[in-house]
């Protein structure tokens, strides 16, 4: 049974609330880029990772002021 379908082998249904890119759900997709980013982190030095782990919120900030402003679309 694919992991999509439910335990009577039909499709699952999904929320509403979710936008699909190429097949899948922003979800699982922002899911896998969360487990991508960690597994990368895992290879740098404390330095490195602090540095990136910084950037990485400097970008999460920018992107709330810009959905705050309308500037960017949600």
């Amino acid at each position: 049974m694919p992991p999509e379908d439910n335990a009577e082998g039909r499709p699952r249904a999904r929320a509403a609330s979710r936008v699909d890119i190429n097949g899948l759900d922003a979800t699982s997709v922002r899911h896998t880029h969360a487990r991508r980013t960690v597994h990368a982190l895992r290879g740098l030095r404390p330095a490195d990772r602090a540095r990136v782990l910084g950037r990485l919120a400097e970008l999460r900030d920018l992107e709330t002021l810009a959905r705050q402003r309308g500037t960017l679309a949600a």
